[in-house]
């Protein structure tokens, strides 16, 4: 697509080694850079960027280390953080009491790519205790599910579990 006086070319495929050597996947990478590329003729005065502020204005806190492959967070309004993992490990840090906890191992399909993708608390958490979370749940079927769950009291309750839309 063209942005700001340039373009940008994306693909979904080269998950794989031998994707390089596939003719009709060697075409396409080629076709998008060539697109990328265009005549080369940019037009640079449309090019902007967001002025970068200060580093004094953040502060790193480390919440975890040895994490394994760690996908998304969320903050409740009072200021605990939760987290997945993308095997299924579930888990909130409580800035006060300065403490992580495992709140559960998701059940999910992990291979490739798969696995517990996305968490989102939802904006009236407060009144529905609803939390959203984006998995590819076990089995031959290849989906994945965005589902709404109860997450109340530190814990998830699964049977709780909508499922708010299916991704073949």
């Amino acid at each position: 697509h063209e942005f700001d006086g340039g373009r940008a070319f994306y693909t979904g495929g080269g998950h794989t080694k031998e994707a390089y050597v596939e003719p009709l996947f060697l075409e396409h990478v080629l076709g998008g850079i060539k697109y990328a590329i265009g005549e080369n003729n940019l037009d640079y005065t449309n090019v902007r960027n967001k002025r970068v502020p200060p580093e004094n204005r953040f502060v790193k806190t480390v919440l975890a280390q040895n994490l394994d492959e760690p996908m998304e967070l969320d903050l409740f309004d009072d200021g605990r953080i939760l987290f997945v993992e993308r095997k299924g490990n579930i888990i909130l840090f409580d800035p006060k009491a300065d403490s992580l906890k495992t709140i559960t191992k998701f059940p999910v399909h992990n291979k490739h790519e798969d696995g517990l993708l996305g968490l989102a608390i939802d904006p009236n958490y407060n009144e529905t205790s609803w939390i959203y979370l984006f998995y590819s749940p076990i089995g031959d079927d290849p989906v994945q599910y965005v589902s709404r769950f109860v997450f109340r009291n530190d814990e998830l309750d699964y049977e709780s579990e909508k499922v708010v839309l299916k991704i073949p």
